[in-house]
């Protein structure tokens, strides 16, 4: 067992923490696509606030609506620049925030061309990250770190 404090956190080898690994290790033919999009769904209430309607139509009052001259949400696009969560997660309908399963299989932010592994019943070891990612480990064979990864199924194999 040993602990070290990795840019001002405290990281213990025998507690699992978020494991980070890039986006081309992950097999996303395989992965579930119920996937929520944290962009995409604020922009979706932004409009729905503004218009204070369910139909998802143009509305004169959305301002974003009134810029483009045409129905906003018919514009956005999700792309690898919006952040999405993957896996399960459970979402607090009074703070409209979303916290991992425990129950569930594992828990994943997807931002650009990072994974963060925040839950998982799947566990690897590595080493700790750089300072982009306090706190948190990077895998490789050599590590002695404790962090959450996918399902082996879901990534491709390391060599």
């Amino acid at each position: 067992m040993s602990k070290i404090i990795h840019y001002g956190k405290l990281i213990d080898s025998d507690v699992p923490t978020t494991g980070v690994i890039n986006t081309n290790e992950v097999m996303w033919e395989f992965m579930d696509n119920d996937e929520i999009c944290l962009v995409c769904d604020e922009a979706i209430k932004e409009h729905s606030d503004h218009a204070g309607n369910e139909d998802f139509g143009y509305s004169d009052d959305c301002p974003n609506c009134k810029e483009g001259d045409s129905y906003c949400i018919d514009y956005l696009e999700c792309d690898s620049s919006h952040t999405r969560l993957h896996g399960d997660w459970i979402l607090d309908t009074n703070t409209g925030l979303y916290d991992y399963d425990p129950q569930g299989e594992f828990t994943m932010i997807e931002n650009e061309s990072t994974c963060q592994i925040i839950f998982s019943k799947t566990i690897a070891k590595g080493n700790p990250c750089s300072p982009c990612f306090v706190g948190q480990v990077e895998f490789s064979k050599d590590g002695d770190f404790k962090a959450y990864t996918l399902p082996e199924e879901l990534l491709y194999k390391r060599e």
